[in-house]
């Protein structure tokens, strides 16, 4: 894809729109847009800061434009182990531009 990826982010329902250069992580554009990630103050407190260790910041990829988003990681795939494949870590997700709508915590 390239460019800009526009993100529909969905938290509890409400659905607000991002735009995020190339490359950037998913984690670090619904953070800096003020969205709700984490499940609870728990996870918000325990939450790794992006390295992937922790789990805390699953979304579930709604719809996503083919090339808008790199493959999922080792890492994903073990943290995410019994999760629908539809299921990313936000800090893992590099945006490679397109168009992707993600619901933020979602359930097993």
């Amino acid at each position: 894809a390239g460019g800009p990826t526009t993100v529909t982010l969905v938290v509890d329902g409400k659905e607000t729109t991002l735009v995020a250069d190339e490359g950037a992580i998913l984690r670090n554009v619904i953070l800096d847009a003020k969205g709700e990630l984490y499940n609870g103050m728990m996870d918000k407190a325990m939450n790794c800061a992006g390295a992937g260790q922790c789990g805390t910041c699953k979304v579930d990829v709604m719809e996503a434009s083919e090339g808008s988003m790199g493959d999922r990681t080792p890492v994903e795939d073990a943290k995410l182990n019994g999760w629908r494949p539809s299921v990313r870590l936000a800090c893992q997700t590099v945006l490679t531009g397109g168009e992707v709508k993600v619901m933020t915590k979602p359930k097993k």
